[in-house]
């Protein structure tokens, strides 16, 4: 009889793993097909190409893979990014560019910062809606 209790909570747990692996699968497959067409900025060199001399504003999202508010602001500017014409969206990891958010003074994340002709103009801080975001790139 305990042996069969032994096999089954073995049987379970190992279950369990497999199904949470093809979560996290999935997962991560989403994440790369949201930010498929997003810029990714990765290097001081690139911001100051991609950013601060684009012909149109750019929206910059400074994230961190573990923060949730940033997981959750994602999906949103894959949306925006999809419908955008008139601006470009960015995203800075703060954890792989630490000297880009230091030199933008970024302390809490997400935090969104819209630039036009190599200049940041306006600034969201925390989890905000579409609309507000909108708003900062009027």
């Amino acid at each position: 009889m305990r042996y069969n209790r032994i096999a089954y909570l073995t049987c379970r747990r190992d279950m369990l793993k497999e199904n949470g692996k093809r979560r996290n699968r999935v997962l991560s497959q989403n994440t790369e097909k949201e930010n498929a067409a997003m810029l990714i900025i990765k290097t001081q060199e690139q911001f100051e190409r991609e950013v601060l001399q684009a012909d149109k504003p750019v929206m910059v999202d400074f994230y961190a893979d573990w923060c949730g508010p940033c997981k959750a602001l994602a999906p949103l500017l894959a949306d925006m990014d999809n419908a955008a014409n008139d601006y470009y969206i960015g995203k800075v990891n703060v954890d792989e560019n630490p000297e880009l958010a230091s030199q933008y003074k970024v302390a809490s994340i997400p935090t969104v910062l819209i630039f036009k002709n190599g200049e940041c103009v306006n600034r969201s801080v925390g989890l905000t809606n579409r609309q507000e975001l909108e708003a900062l790139l009027a």
